[in-house]
């Protein structure tokens, strides 16, 4: 089939932009125009990948390229309609005080201030994010990585830590003492879709965490998602860690646990305000923000949106899976193991 325009509705909500992509080959009709019009809210398991492709930066009514094609941003709201009778348009005031995030995408086209339905209410930017340049490294305890392996999908890596004292900021905001920071992040993916991985090995990737660990005056070292140290059975092949380990990256595997409880206590940090995020992690901010719940586990995140720097966050933020090791001498007995619970290992 052959088309000259196509128009999706809902792209936000729609499928997958991989979908959108196959069907815009088909726009291959000769001597006429060849067009193509998105048109969505924002929001939607599509929001940060279109808000990445074709929003954040793009002035609006102004031409530019994007993957050998010209597009333009035609933002529109309510007002821009004016067949629109005024009840419709104050219907939208009762979300001033319902969901004010949803409010300011909605009614003024604001893509940046989307909040997804499972951090809402508990997620507020102009209250939990931070210029990095505010913070120096070394008001940290230690800032180590944490990183959510894949290679189909993205790469995510952070970089954070908590904080050694409360830290006022010049516009008297507070940031408690033990507070979580994410400080900075490498995600790494596909230049035209923000939702699919690049295939590269942690060999590739490596020099830009190190680089981006540099930049903090840290080595790279920290926790991995615990699958990515599985091996095949009855082989000694290397698991995706030693990958990294070997390309200078130490990783130790993550304390997962179960999934849900490490989500609501990321949440709890964030209503408490013990939970920040630099600015410069714009990736962070893009996709962990607008996450919904997921429909059939509604406690959990919505596993098939753009997640992976959410778990990485939540890797960083539970630890290590192993003790820690205190060495001695032989010629002492060691101390008694300590009645919490901790896996600890004398040397």
């Amino acid at each position: 089939m052959t088309f000259s325009l196509i128009v999706v509705d809902e792209a936000g909500e729609g499928p997958e932009l991989e979908v959108i992509d196959q069907l815009s080959l088909t726009l291959r009709a000769k001597g006429v125009p060849l067009r193509m019009i998105l048109a969505g809210n924002p929001g939607g398991a599509n929001h940060s990948a279109l808000a990445e492709r074709y929003v954040t930066g793009r002035l609006p009514w102004a031409p530019f390229e994007f993957g050998g094609n010209t597009w333009v941003y035609a933002p529109s709201t309510v007002d821009d309609n004016q067949h629109l009778p005024e009840a419709y348009k104050r219907n939208f005031e009762v979300l001033k005080t319902t969901d004010p995030a949803l409010y300011k995408a909605h009614r003024h086209g604001d893509w940046s201030a989307i909040v997804g339905d499972y951090f809402g209410g508990v997620w507020f930017a102009d209250r939990a994010t931070f210029d990095h340049h505010l913070l120096p490294p070394h008001l940290f305890r230690d800032l180590r990585l944490s990183i959510d392996w894949g290679s189909a999908a993205p790469c995510a890596v952070v970089l954070g830590g908590q904080l050694t004292y409360d830290v006022r900021l010049p516009d008297d905001r507070v940031m408690p003492r033990d507070s979580w920071v994410i400080y900075d992040e490498h995600f790494e993916h596909d230049p035209l879709n923000i939702n699919r991985g690049t295939g590269r090995t942690p060999g590739q990737i490596a020099p830009a965490v190190h680089a981006m660990a540099a930049r903090s005056g840290v080595r790279a070292r920290g926790v991995i998602d615990s699958a990515a140290e599985a091996r095949s059975a009855g082989r000694q092949e290397s698991s995706i860690s030693d990958l990294w380990r070997e390309a200078g990256v130490r990783v130790t595997p993550a304390k997962k646990g179960p999934r849900v409880p490490r989500m609501e206590a990321l949440k709890t940090l964030m209503a408490n305000g013990e939970f920040w995020v630099a600015r410069r992690c714009r990736f962070w901010l893009a996709t962990v923000p607008a996450l919904q719940r997921d429909p059939r586990l509604p406690e959990d995140v919505d596993t098939s949106a753009n997640d992976h720097l959410l778990d990485a966050t939540s890797y960083l933020i539970v630890g290590k899976a192993s003790g820690q090791a205190r060495m001695g001498t032989f010629d002492r007995k060691p101390p008694p193991m300590p009645d919490t619970g901790d896996r600890v290992i004398y040397v």
